[in-house]
């Protein structure tokens, strides 16, 4: 399916390039907004497209044209910022709304709270598309004016609360350009939104801006897929395997058979073999998975059906099986999804194969290539096409440039290795120095080409342990490694929003996993001597610098730029294009050699890199296979340690310049400590004069830099900055330099250096990236326990980057927290839940009542204190800096004059001072850490407030419960259950409601989990198997603690029987949830009740009926319901009636999709349309109160009808008023 969105702002103008369009892409449906030309000319423009149908409104300014041949658009819905309509293509059937939003936040405001409340009615799939007239990101905003915050902030917020995905897409970075007062303004004012159905129904969806002429909108083209094929998939291994038991014996039979070969070659041949045999092995004892489930489904309903009809002991014990074995498939399932998702965070909590498998989505659907760009510009959108430029682009990335040797830059390298230095280096590996490098490679990286990862070779260690060792042990041999181990896949990153060449991906090699474990032990070997050969100014990589240390020093160059000095300073910003990937190999030897390594170290990387060969994955395909000439492998462990050894050229060199006075230094003053550049990895900042014969001469440098090394600066990207008194120089540096003079704040290293304090504006990329990790498919598919996993290890760790050199603004903070609150506590079909505990009770650790989350502002106390003991205690290079310039003795009053680092220091020094002690020695200590030793969790837990810690918080916490019941008991135990008595606390109008289990007392929390005399029953049972005294009066709170008091926690019987109460607990809600909102059969009599609640626009009722039916099944019934209550309201006069149904079987009829023998019905669909009825479906949850309705046991063909909500039932007034409050369901 292929659709075309475009403010065309003239059907007239656009007409041309419309016609062009729509067959070159054969369009099936176009949206066209602001058409310009009167209504009576929309069968002209039909006609002119070739489109057989066309909806228009002039007052809307939205014409929808379609080809019914290859698409149905039914229920066309008009609104003045919006159109909805039905669609049906092939098998896909749901809704597309067209956006024409308001210019005025204010005015969107209505649109947004549209959507949202649509959203809550739907389930099919949804795309929203248009032109939405406000951003969602700052990124997408280019121009001198200032996006209005508050407006994308209200859009973000819709987005999120309909669930909708703003999927990755490629062409125009901008969808509209116009001028302003202020000069030109480039802005995505046009996007398309798909909800997570959608994206379900199509193999592969993608967008594309395209160029906007004429109009100053672009079109945006979508393109929906099924049955796309990517290409052969290359083998993997899967996790899953090692599950089964006849797994290690099918690699033991393989490993052993046949071939006796050793070294890398043997291996590699081993290792082929294995593959056909698992990939063997795989079909005859997994096969299809998916299918498996399917047909374990069945099994299990047939076996559940033949026990009901005859309830033997024999037919149990079959359902039982069967049960067991689809629960083992489930896992199977489970770990696939999870090994594809490879989400590192989710160690607990959910283990979701739901959330998996849309992660993977996600996942790939970011990583598509549907459209790039070659070489010659020109636009590719098939995958041959694309592989063909992918191979193209990078062969020749990686091809050899004639260089010069420049011994006047390689002349700074100093001899520093001796002999025993390179023993070492080169020595021959242990059987456990090999197996520690495998354990230490991360075991669940993606594979490189053979498929084999870090689980196999560690679960199978003693199959092929011995024939890995022998392979290794020959590389260090000197021998070069055959072309199957050594191979590679490149995968491409994104490093643009829309990527629209390959020059905008980043190349991350995967290989494989057999060569990883060579580079692994010598990359182990030379981490140890990398301190004394790289220079101070460069962070990255080297044991015992810090990242950190670059972005304060650099904070305070920022600081001192406007000092005043003759040719005032400067500070620029380096920006290396593919830094990693041009390096030249003959200079990296050069540079080896100089700094004294051996020639068999040297031969040892000669023979990884030159053995290599890549293939380029695009969608999931491998392409092409090509050796590369230069460049260091982007993922292999030992490629960041060349990458910085080679990059000595460049510092030592810089340095040296600066030392013969040929480039003028950065001027900071009478104090501090001299600093030439930051670096790290190909991360450069330069601090220098802006004196014209050190600029000239700091390029003299760069080109023999480039020359020598094969790398090249990217001017258009590289920028600069100088300081207020001296930007008349920013001319005379761009003449001389080539780049663009830039302002601050200035990001390095995702920091942002800033003069003054941290400013809201300047924190917008926290904010972003904080929203990136709230997707709204990541809500919908985490239970609350996953969610608070994800906020614990993902959401709370996210603003301690900027925390530990810079403190973030009092708002960010609160935004953030706010974020967290809400993304916790969730929402239902695009409503917020209400928050039961706030944000202070929430940050206590659990033992104290809380979750365990840490509130933000006392994390950034933790960090200003590691802060100031690293200054206190340190010597690291900004210690050095900044004692060198602010040594005052005992002084610590800030200054005005002094930088905000230095006045945080200042600020946390009284409250530091107190925490420390001197020992014997006379040094410093920490008093509240073990040993006198700093660490960061000692200092949150000594600046927090604290709590005492309770019996009952430490036992819900305990390590071997589920996460979900764990946040279950937490929110039991603090009348957090949204049970009546506890949803008094929101001022609901709320009558007491009968306990559905015993219906004999209303409901409460203590008498639903203890006091029911049914829920007493379950605990006596368990009770008596335990031997544990049941109390006669008592609480569900007493009870557990009896319980916990009763358990041991040194067997597995403690556990169980610790364990054991609260999933009793657990069980109880959701039976009392299944009971409230669950499916219930028709009894064996036929007679049922259906129930039907009439409600203005604003929610308000106008009558509530229920009615006793005759059905055979409960489809018969649910149609037979909601074809009375509509009858009943055609009947009093009633027209445009919006029809709600959780009954997805009777929508299916009553469109079309379900024949069934009810055909009685057809005219009273037919003359409900006629009233211009529309049936639309809805969610249990948000039809509660007919569905309470349908509860009540009323005589016989007796109608009762309810005027008044004081009328309605308890059950039914409650739901009601909840639905009227916007409170959610009761589902947990």
């Amino acid at each position: 399916m292929n659709g075309l969105i475009w403010n065309v702002r003239g059907l007239a103008a656009s007409g041309p390039r419309l016609s062009h369009l729509i067959n070159k892409w054969r369009i099936h449906f176009f949206v066209a907004i602001e058409p310009l030309v009167d209504i009576d000319k929309a069968d002209h423009y039909k006609m002119e497209f070739g489109f057989s149908n066309v909806v228009a409104n002039n007052r809307t300014k939205v014409w929808i044209f379609w080809d019914s041949s290859s698409i149905t658009i039914s229920d066309v819905n008009w609104n003045s910022q919006f159109v909805h309509f039905k669609y049906s293509w092939c098998s896909s059937n749901g809704w597309i709304t067209a956006i024409y939003a308001k210019h005025t936040h204010a005015e969107r405001r209505e649109l947004w709270a549209h959507l949202t409340q649509f959203a809550s009615t739907i389930q099919t799939p949804w795309l929203v598309g248009g032109d939405f007239n406000t951003i969602m990101y700052n990124a997408e905003h280019k121009g001198d004016s200032i996006p209005n915050l508050t407006s994308m902030l209200e859009f973000k917020e819709c987005v999120s609360q309909c669930n909708l995905i703003d999927i990755p897409y490629s062409g125009c970075q901008y969808t509209w350009t116009g001028v302003r007062s202020r000069g030109r303004l480039w802005r995505r004012l046009d996007r398309c939104l798909f909800n997570e159905s959608f994206l379900d129904s199509f193999d592969q969806i993608s967008v594309t801006n395209l160029n906007q002429a004429p109009s100053d909108h672009s079109p945006m083209l979508i393109q929906c897929l099924n049955n796309y094929h990517s290409g052969p998939k290359p083998f993997r291994f899967l996790n899953m395997w090692l599950t089964h038991n006849t797994f290690l014996n099918t690699v033991s039979q393989s490993w052993n058979d046949g071939f006796t070969g050793g070294g890398m070659q043997g291996l590699v041949i081993k290792l082929q073999k294995l593959k056909k045999d698992l990939k063997r092995w795989n079909k005859e004892t997994f096969g299809n998975i998916f299918d498996d489930i399917k047909f374990s489904e069945q099994e299990v309903e047939k076996a559940e059906m033949d026990y009901l009809n005859s309830p033997s002991e024999e037919n149990r014990e079959v359902w039982q099986l069967k049960k067991a074995l689809l629960l083992r498939k489930y896992k199977i399932e489970r770990k696939y999804w999870k090994q594809k998702a490879n989400v590192r965070w989710l160690k607990e909590g959910d283990s979701n194969t739901h959330y998996f498998h849309s992660y993977v989505k996600v996942r790939r659907r970011k990583q598509m290539i549907s459209i790039i760009k070659d070489s010659e510009g020109r636009e590719l959108s098939t995958l041959p096409d694309i592989g063909v430029a992918a191979v193209d682009f990078y062969s020749n990335l990686y091809a050899v440039d004639p260089l010069n040797t420049n011994n006047e830059i390689l002349g700074n390298i100093p001899g520093i290795l001796d002999q025993e230095d390179n023993n070492y280096l080169t020595g021959m590996p242990t059987e456990e120095e090999v197996k520690g490098a495998i354990w230490d490679l991360n075991q669940n990286g993606a594979p490189g080409p053979d498929g084999f990862n870090g689980k196999f070779f560690k679960k199978c260690w003693h199959i092929v342990g011995p024939d890995v060792v022998k392979a290794v042990q020959e590389f260090f041999i000197g021998i070069p490694p055959p072309r199957g181990f050594s191979s590679s896949l490149i995968v491409l990153i994104p490093k643009t929003e829309v990527p629209s060449t390959f020059s905008e991906f980043r190349p991350i090699c995967l290989s494989n996993f057999n060569n990883k474990i060579c580079t692994k032990v010598l990359a182990s070997r030379l981490v140890k001597v990398l301190p004394k050969l790289i220079s101070e100014e460069q962070a990255g990589f080297v044991k015992g610098r810090d990242i950190s240390d670059q972005i304060l020093i650099a904070q305070e160059m920022v600081h001192a730029i406007d000092k005043k000095v003759r040719g005032s300073n400067v500070i620029i910003k380096l920006d290396m294009a593919k830094a990693f990937d041009q390096l030249s190999w003959s200079y990296l030897f050069e540079v080896l050699d100089r700094f004294g390594f051996s020639d068999k170290f040297i031969s040892l990387i000669r023979n990884n890199l030159q053995s290599t060969y890549l293939s380029i994955m695009i969608n999931g395909s491998p392409q092409g296979f090509f050796q590369p000439k230069r460049g260091v492998k982007q993922g292999d462990p030992i490629s960041p340690f060349l990458f910085i050894l080679a990059s000595e050229g460049f510092s030592r060199g810089i340095k040296a310049r600066m030392e013969k006075g040929l480039i003028k230094p950065f001027w900071m003053g009478n104090k501090g400590y001299p600093i030439s550049h930051l670096g790290f990895a190909d991360d450069l900042l330069i601090f220098i004069n802006g004196d014209a014969r050190s600029l000239v001469n700091f390029k003299k440098f760069l080109e023999d830099y480039q020359s020598a090394s094969g790398q090249t600066v990217n001017l258009e990207k590289s920028n600069f900055i100088t300081g207020k008194q001296a930007t008349y120089r920013s001319s005379t540096i761009h003449r001389i330099m080539g780049m663009r003079v830039s302002s601050l704040p200035m990001k390095y290293l995702g920091a942002n250096l800033h003069k003054g304090m941290n400013k809201f504006q300047y924190c917008s990329n926290i904010i972003n990236h904080f929203d990136s990790k709230l997707s709204p498919w990541q809500q919908k598919n985490l239970s609350q326990g996953g969610r608070l996993v994800l906020i614990k290890y993902v959401l709370n760790t996210i603003p301690n980057y900027v925390l530990a050199t810079d403190k973030l603004p009092k708002r960010v903070i609160s935004a953030l927290e706010k974020k967290m609150a809400s993304f916790l506590w969730g929402s239902t079909e695009g409503r917020r839940k209400f928050h039961w505990a706030n944000w202070i009770k929430i940050c206590f650790p659990t033992e104290e009542g809380g979750l365990g989350v840490r509130a933000l502002s006392d994390v950034e106390k933790a960090f200003s204190l590691k802060l100031w003991w690293k200054w206190r205690t340190q010597d690291s290079p900004w210690c050095k800096f900044i004692k060198a310039k602010y040594s005052r003795g005992v002084d610590m009053q800030p200054r005005v004059t002094d930088s905000s680092v230095w006045r945080r220091l200042c600020g946390i020094h009284d409250i530091a001072t107190n925490m420390c002690s001197v020992n014997d020695t006379g040094a410093i200590q920490w008093d509240p850490g073990i040993n006198g030793c700093f660490s960061l969790s000692s200092a949150y837990h000594e600046i927090r407030e604290q709590r005492s810690i309770t019996f009952t918080d430490k036992h819900i916490w305990n390590t071997h419960q589920q996460m979900q019941i764990k946040v279950f008991l937490w929110k039991l135990l603090n009348s957090y259950l949204p049970t009546p008595d506890n949803l008094q606390r929101f001022h609901l109008n709320l009558q007491p409601s009968m306990c559905p289990f015993c219906r004999r007392s209303c409901v409460t929390t203590n008498h639903l989990f203890f006091d029911c005399s049914y829920t007493k029953r379950i605990w006596q049972h368990f009770m008596d198997i335990f031997g544990i005294n049941m109390p006669s009066r008592s609480s569900v709170r007493q009870v557990l603690v009896l319980w916990w008091l009763e358990a041991g926690s040194k067997t597995m019987a403690d556990i169980f029987k610790h364990n054991l109460p609260g999933i009793v607990c657990w069980h109880i809600w959701k039976a009392y949830t299944a009971y409230t909102w669950g499916d219930r059969a028709i009894p064996d009599s036929g007679m049922t009740t259906g129930g039907a609640i009439l409600r203005n626009r604003t929610g308000e009722l106008v009558w509530a009926v229920c009615f006793r039916i005759q059905a055979l099944s409960s489809e018969e019934a649910e149609l037979k319901a909601l074809m009375t209550a509509t009858e009943l309201a055609i009947e009093e006069g009633f027209v445009g009636v919006q029809v709600e149904t959780d009954a997805t079987r009777s929508l299916d009829f009553i469109s079309g999709g379900e024949s069934g023998n009810l055909a009685g019905f057809r005219n009273l669909i037919r003359k409900a349309r006629e009233k211009d009825c529309s049936f639309d479906h809805v969610f249990r949850q948000g039809n509660g109160p007919a569905h309470y309705l349908a509860c009540q046991n009323y005589p016989a063909a007796q109608v009762v009808r309810f005027d008044r909500v004081s009328h309605l039932p308890a059950e039914v007034k409650n739901s009601y008023y909840a639905d009227l409050f916007g409170f959610p369901s009761l589902r947990l």
